[in-house]
């Protein structure tokens, strides 16, 4: 169960994000600051103490309503980054913004994987003989309002903290062996990633196809495995 991952820069800039992978696969938690680092340090280890505890002592309760449409670990992870929105909205924007946070948790339990995301990273999933499915993206402001003559530097259309409240995406998967998560962040991403062949779906060869495409945007690039 690895994570692996690529940057690439430009003279645009893209903050690069702070990331913890529990080795059993169990918690994936990548987190990319728009403002100090430490607001996304703070996010990950909230989500991290908050989901890990929760799964230990399965009689704590949570200040959060339980969704029925949701497995138990999904709904502890859910509960987990309200908690980090709670935690950086209080303790960084309340008075003024200061720090907001893009944020993709990924938990895994026996065959069942769930997603929280708010913002990039973009999340697609390769199987086994079946075309590349985006499962969870975010589009931010740069691919919303650019032009194709001038297109905009990265700007996040979401971001953990900024309110009381969050808009989170969720979905769940049941896993299947073999199965990669492709993450990437990227405002414009290239179609052509999709006709990619299947043993290009690799760390290397989708960076390469990233940069040679969009050689001017920065990108970066995390390649789940089970």
């Amino acid at each position: 169960m690895s994570l692996s991952e690529r940057s690439y820069n430009t003279q645009i800039y893209r903050p690069k994000p702070e990331i913890h992978h529990e080795s059993d696969g169990q918690l994936t938690v990548i987190a990319t600051p728009w403002g100090p680092r430490a607001a996304a340090k703070k996010a990950s280890q909230v989500i991290v103490d908050q989901f890990l505890s929760s799964r230990e002592d399965r009689e704590s309760t949570s200040p959060f309503a339980r969704l029925t449409c949701l497995s138990s670990f999904a709904n502890d992870l859910r509960a987990s980054v309200y908690l980090a929105n709670d935690t950086l909205y209080n303790e960084d924007n309340k008075s003024e913004y200061s720090a907001g946070v893009e944020l993709l948790a990924i938990a895994k339990v026996e065959n069942e994987v769930t997603l929280v995301q708010s913002g990039h990273p973009m999340v697609l999933l390769q199987r086994a003989d079946q075309p590349l499915c985006l499962l969870g993206s975010q589009v931010d402001f740069a691919a919303q309002f650019s032009t194709h003559k001038k297109p905009m530097p990265p700007l996040p259309g979401q971001l953990l903290g900024l309110s009381s409240t969050s808009n989170l995406f969720i979905h769940s998967l049941r896993y299947q062996p073999g199965d990669k998560l492709i993450l990437v962040s990227q405002s414009f991403l290239p179609g052509s990633l999709f006709s990619l062949k299947s043993d290009q779906f690799n760390l290397d060869d989708m960076a390469n196809h990233l940069i040679q495409t969009q050689p001017d945007h920065p990108f970066w690039l995390g390649l789940l495995e089970y």
